[in-house]
C-alpha cells in the first residue's frame, strides 16, 4: 500500500491556549485536530528524575487510599444500617472534535432537568488509535456508555451499540426528523442505533476573488461546467509546467478527501463498490478523475502543495472539501473569499453526494442505555443543537462546527451562504466508506489505500481497467474483513 501522504513533520509542540486563534503556519494536518479541536491532555511534567517527587506521590498515594478505605467502611455501614443511599447514574461520555468547556455546559443544562444523572465528557483523540480502543474497551464492558462514531461504522458495529429504548426514540418519527442517509446509517432491523447532532459532507468550494478577476460569472454546478472553468482559470509556464491550478483533482497523495470525491463520482455513475469488477462506469470514473492530472490538459498535478493548503494560500481557484475544512481555511487565510457549492452532478443524471458526518451511540454494556438514550434526546433536540451553534460563535471560531441535521431545522440555515449548501444535498445524500481523514486503522483507511493505489497506478502508466480490477478485489477483502453492510438510502419522507 502506498504510504500516507505527509505534509509536513515536525516536533509536536503545545496548542496555544486561545485555540481559536491558532498560529496560522501550522501545517494544515496539525492545524485541523490539535489546534482546531484540542483533545484533553494529562500533564505529564512531573520528573521521573527527581526523587523527591517519587517520594511526594508515594505519601500522597497512601494517604489517598487511606481516605477512599474509609469511605467505603463509612457507606457500607450506612448501608448495613438500613439508610442505603444511592449515588445516582453516572454516565462516562466519549466525544471527538466539541470543546470540553463547551459541552460541560450543556451537561450542567441537562443536569438541572435530571439532577440524578452525572455524565463525565471525555473530549478524545481520533487519531490515536480512537476506533480500536473504542471497540476493544466496549467488547469487554469497560468503555464510555455514550460514545462518537462515524457514519460509515455504524452497520459494523451492530453487536455492540444498544438500540434506542421506547420512550426515547420511535422509528417513524427519526424518518420524519432526519435525512434519508441518517435513517440508512443509523437503522438497522427497525432498531434506532445512533443519532446525528450534525450532518455534513463533500462540497465545492471556490475563491470568490479568482473567479471574479478571470471574468467567470457562470458557477460549476455541473461537472461539464467544472471542466471549461478549471481549464480556463489553470496557468502553465512557456515550459508547459503547471503554475496556478484551476481545481485539485485527479491525485491521491497530495489531495485531501480524493477518496471522497471518487466515492462521490461513483455514485453519480451509480457504481456499486461490491460489484465494481468490470463495471466499465467505474472505469470512467477512475479515468476522469486521472484525467485532470496529466497533461497537457492538466488542472493539477503532483508538484502542488496539499490541497485544503494551496487553496487557503490561493494557489488553485477550487476545491472539493466537507464544510468543516471551512474553519482550518479560514484561520490558515482569514482574508480569502470563498464560496461553497453543492456538489457537481451529471447533467440529465440522478443527484447524489456523498456524506460524511458522526453520530452519537450508546454500549450495550452500558449499566444504564435508557438514561444514556434520554442525554442523546436532549443532546439532539432543536434547542439543545441551537445552543451549541450558539456557543461555536462565542468561543469565536468562525462557522459553527456543523450543520443541523434535522428535517425541522433546514429552514434556519437554508439561505447561509456556507451552511445552506450541505442542507441543499442532503436530501440526497448517500454514504460509502471512503472517506478520508476518519482515522479509523479500518474500513475507511484501508479502502482509501486501495483507492490511493488505483490512482497512482494510472498515473505511472497501469491501464485504468487493470487499476480498477486490483481495487475491486481489495474492497471486497475489506468489506468481507469489517462486515461492512451495503444497504440503499431510503427515500425522502
Amino acid at each position: 500500500m502506498a504510504q500516507e501522504n505527509i505534509v509536513y513533520k515536525a516536533e509536536e509542540t503545545t496548542p496555544p491556549s486561545d485555540a481559536s486563534k491558532p498560529n496560522v503556519n501550522i501545517p494544515e494536518e496539525y492545524l485541523t485536530d490539535e489546534y482546531l479541536y484540542p483533545t484533553d491532555t494529562t500533564p505529564t511534567e512531573a520528573s521521573s528524575k527527581n526523587p523527591r517527587t517519587y517520594l511526594m506521590y508515594g505519601i500522597a498515594g497512601v494517604f489517598a487510599l487511606v481516605l477512599i478505605v474509609v469511605g467505603v467502611l463509612f457507606f457500607m455501614r450506612r448501608g448495613s444500617g438500613g439508610g442505603a443511599t444511592t449515588t445516582g447514574v453516572q454516565l462516562t461520555y466519549w466525544g471527538l472534535w466539541d470543546d470540553a468547556a463547551q459541552m460541560k455546559e450543556v451537561i450542567a443544562d441537562y443536569k438541572k432537568i435530571k439532577p440524578d444523572v452525572s455524565i463525565d465528557y471525555v473530549v478524545m483523540d481520533a487519531k490515536d488509535s480512537y476506533r480500536e480502543r473504542l471497540i476493544a474497551r466496549l467488547q469487554k464492558g469497560t468503555g464510555p456508555d455514550i460514545m462518537r462514531i462515524h457514519n460509515t461504522w455504524s452497520t459494523t458495529m451492530t453487536d455492540i451499540l444498544a438500540p434506542a429504548p421506547q420512550g426515547t426514540f420511535d422509528v417513524a418519527t427519526y424518518q420524519k426528523t432526519y435525512y434519508p442517509v441518517v435513517v440508512k446509517d443509523c437503522i438497522s432491523e427497525s432498531n434506532i442505533l445512533c443519532v446525528p447532532l450534525g450532518i455534513d459532507g463533500l462540497l465545492l468550494l471556490y475563491n470568490k476573488r479568482l473567479l471574479a478577476n478571470a471574468g467567470i460569472a457562470k458557477q460549476p454546478t455541473d461537472w461539464e461546467s467544472l471542466i471549461e472553468i478549471s481549464r480556463s482559470l489553470t496557468i502553465h509556464n512557456s515550459d508547459g509546467q503547471l503554475q496556478f491550478g484551476g481545481v485539485a483533482l485527479g491525485t491521491a497523495e497530495n489531495i485531501t478527501h480524493f477518496s471522497d470525491i471518487i466515492g462521490a463520482m461513483l455514485l453519480q455513475n451509480g457504481v456499486s463498490i461490491s460489484s465494481m469488477q468490470g463495471d466499465e462506469n467505474a472505469i470512467s470514473v477512475l479515468e476522469t478523475y486521472t484525467s485532470f492530472a496529466q497533461p497537457p490538459n492538466d488542472t493539477w498535478n503532483e508538484t502542488m502543495d496539499n490541497s485544503i493548503v494551496a487553496f487557503a494560500n490561493e494557489k488553485v481557484a477550487m476545491v472539493f472539501a466537507p464544510y468543516w475544512e471551512l474553519e482550518v481555511i479560514k484561520h490558515i487565510n482569514p482574508d480569502i473569499e470563498i464560496v461553497v457549492l453543492p456538489m457537481p452532478q451529471i447533467q440529465g443524471g440522478t443527484e447524489k453526494a456523498i456524506a460524511n458526518y458522526w453520530v452519537e451511540g450508546v454500549s450495550k454494556t452500558s449499566q444504564h442505555p435508557t438514561e444514556a438514550w434520554e442525554f442523546l434526546q436532549y443532546l439532539s433536540s432543536k434547542e439543545t443543537l441551537t445552543k451549541l451553534q450558539q456557543l461555536d460563535i462565542k468561543a469565536g471560531r468562525v462557522f459553527p462546527s456543523r450543520p443541523y441535521p434535522r428535517i425541522d431545522m433546514a429552514n434556519l440555515i437554508t439561505q447561509d451562504p456556507y451552511l445552506g449548501p450541505v442542507v441543499q444535498q442532503a436530501p440526497y445524500y448517500d454514504s460509502l466508506p471512503l472517506i478520508d481523514r476518519t482515522y479509523d486503522n479500518g474500513l475507511n483507511v484501508h479502502v482509501g489505500d486501495y483507492v490511493r493505489d488505483a490512482v497512482n497506478s494510472i498515473i505511472f502508466g497501469s491501464a485504468p481497467d487493470e487499476a480498477l480490477s486490483t481495487l475491486a478485489n481489495g474492497i471486497t477483502t475489506v468489506i468481507e474483513q469489517f462486515k461492512y453492510v451495503a444497504k440503499p438510502v431510503p427515500n425522502m419522507p
